[in-house]
């Protein structure tokens, strides 16, 4: 029977179990999908070892119980240990961990029952989980620069709708400017015929009032060529502000677009830091280590 004391696991028994366990202990690695190494040890000596098929400490049997070594601290205090042994302390240079049950006859302990196993799984979970951490870190990082980004760009839209609509505000500015040069452009040229007719019906004596008219209409003509240049370049700007509009229309279609693509990426991170959780959790409860070596 297994009993918990103080959160320890105790087993209670009998010199009996002790032979029991000693004669079941070759077949452990039969009934278990786990690569373990058994130990059987009474109060003196170590009864019976099976080693894992990574580990093998090369113990042997009737080898005595040394003071201070895990056989020991677990019979003398009656708890149970769960020891992780590092690569480097491992004989084999391979990480396990060690854990020692003590079996009591009444309030008497009279042996352990030891268990080697390898970290493999343990730890292809723990770096499995933390490497899912830092890409997790990297990729907040990352997501948080194209957040950052995407504000510049809206704020780049905004600063562009805003020149788009002065813009167009002064487009229309200028057309009335250049509206009422046209008119005034036709009234000159009409002024400067109707002086020239003048003096045409004044003959000698109208002849420099006619130079007069002649450069009133030349000034007309001048007037009118430049007002259709100004057209033309203000129609130019129109198209170009067209275009502007529609470039801001995309930035921000692309924005809108971006923050809904943000939004599912840190769902996904979400998601995969509640993994990350439990691999750490899972990694952290698979062993309750009381002593590193």
């Amino acid at each position: 029977m297994i009993e918990r004391k103080n959160m320890m696991q105790v087993i209670s028994g009998s010199k009996d179990m002790l032979e029991h366990f000693k004669q079941v202990a070759p077949f452990f690695s039969f009934v278990t999908e786990e690569d373990l190494g058994i130990f059987v040890y009474d109060r003196t000596e170590l009864l019976a070892y099976v080693p894992s098929s990574k580990i093998n400490l090369g113990l042997q049997i009737g080898s005595p119980v040394r003071e201070g070594t895990m056989p020991d601290k677990c019979m003398r205090t009656g708890e149970r240990l769960v020891t992780l042994i590092t690569a480097e302390k491992s004989r084999t240079k391979i990480p396990y961990v060690s854990v020692a049950t003590p079996i009591a006859e009444g309030r008497l302990v009279i042996g352990c029952i030891i268990t080697n196993q390898t970290l493999d799984t343990y730890y292809k979970i723990a770096q499995s989980a933390q490497t899912l951490q830092a890409s997790s870190e990297e990729l907040i990082a990352s997501m948080q620069s194209v957040e950052k980004n995407a504000q510049d760009l809206e704020k780049s839209a905004v600063t562009l709708s805003v020149l788009e609509k002065s813009l167009q505000s002064n487009i229309k500015s200028s057309a009335e400017i250049v509206t009422f040069v046209q008119s005034l452009s036709r009234q000159t040229n009409l002024l400067g015929i109707n002086a020239a007719i003048e003096a045409a019906r004044a003959g000698e004596a109208g002849r420099g009032f006619s130079v007069v008219a002649n450069e009133i209409r030349n000034m007309a003509r001048s007037s009118s060529s430049s007002v259709e240049s100004i057209t033309d370049n203000l129609n130019s700007i129109q198209t170009q502000i067209s275009q502007l509009s529609d470039f801001s229309k995309h930035v921000e279609n692309n924005i809108a677009e971006q923050s809904s693509q943000i939004l599912e990426i840190q769902s996904a991170v979400d998601a995969l830091n509640s993994i990350i959780g439990n691999l750490l959790e899972i990694s952290g409860s698979m062993y309750r280590i009381t002593e590193m070596i």
